[in-house]
């Protein structure tokens, strides 16, 4: 099987035309469409996006081994909304991530324990 193929398998899977898949990945649907068929080369930087923004196994994505997706482990789960914030071009999540960053870690607990429990509140 194919880096195309297995690109194919990852759009159907997450049940995605060939335009839209290739929108989220930020290329071309004709792109797309050459890397799935094995007439364009498919670059690191493509398999980076794919593997961030679906948490795909970039090992699997290149070679076919291991599992396809990587496990919603704490850490996977942070490194890939890292990768997603960093690809934003939305002012308001660039100032919160910046605040945030920039913010005394009490600060942030005391923020933190007022949003749970304005969270519980809403809930009732």
């Amino acid at each position: 099987m194919t880096i195309g193929n297995r690109i194919k398998i990852v759009r159907e899977s997450v049940g995605k035309n060939q335009r839209d898949f290739a929108s989220s990945i930020k290329i071309s649907q004709p792109a797309l469409a050459m890397f799935e068929n094995g007439q364009r080369e498919v670059k690191e930087i493509h398999i980076e996006q794919i593997s961030i923004k679906y948490n795909i196994n970039k090992e699997w994505l290149r070679t076919g081994e291991g599992e396809m997706k990587i496990e919603d482990c704490k850490d996977n789960r942070y490194l890939s909304n890292v990768g997603k914030l960093q690809r934003t071009d939305d002012e308001t999540i660039m100032r919160w991530v910046n605040a945030i960053a920039e913010t005394d870690p009490g600060i942030l607990k005391e923020i933190e324990e007022f949003m749970k429990k304005l969270l519980e509140t809403q809930e009732d």
